[in-house]
């Protein structure tokens, strides 16, 4: 007669502490990785946010495009320019530097491979401007500003979206990503 051994297996309170930690510990592990993770293109440095705090980027606007669009057509028109921005990161946030005062634009999202960093500003009529910054290989950093405009009047549709691209320089940072 052959005899039958008892496996003990783990009741559910042993079990439960045991999925926790693991439930906890795991997104750590991920976070950490992804910032190990090379850059895209083959730099071997760890992945550093595009825009960190205590930076300023003076920025060039090389081309601007205004898209106007109603029910039944959109047009698109390229302006070649030249204009200058001032950015600046203090104490966390990020801001756009003009004569008229600062205008604080909110972080919406940073893409862990590549460091590019997304923004918006709401304007004082309420429309949003979105704004993208990506590092280059050569150490600028490249950026697009998009706002769209409503100007519709009764029965006349009229909606224009002006987006703006060129290149910035870095100076400063203190390698503290930012967070707002």
């Amino acid at each position: 007669m052959i005899q039958r051994r008892r496996v003990h297996s783990w009741s559910s309170r042993r079990l439960l502490p045991v999925v926790t930690a693991a439930a906890f510990l795991l997104p750590s592990a991920v976070d950490r990785l992804a910032v190990s993770l090379p850059r895209a293109g083959g730099i071997a440095k760890s992945v550093v946010p595009t825009i960190e705090d205590s930076m300023t980027l003076r920025c060039e606007t090389t081309s601007f495009t205004a898209t106007t669009g109603d029910s039944r057509r959109t047009n698109s028109e390229v302006k070649p320019t030249s204009g200058s921005m001032t950015f600046t990161a203090v104490n966390g946030q990020f801001a756009l530097v003009g004569p008229l005062g600062t205008d604080k634009l909110r972080l919406l999202s940073t893409n862990i491979n590549t460091g590019s960093m997304f923004f918006e500003y709401l304007t004082a009529d309420r429309n949003a401007q979105l704004w993208s910054f990506h590092h280059l290989k050569d150490g600028r950093i490249l950026f697009s500003g998009q706002y769209s405009v409503d100007a519709s009047l009764g029965a006349d549709e009229h909606i224009t979206i002006m987006t703006q691209a060129g290149y910035c320089r870095a100076a400063g940072g203190n390698g503290q990503p930012i967070r707002k």
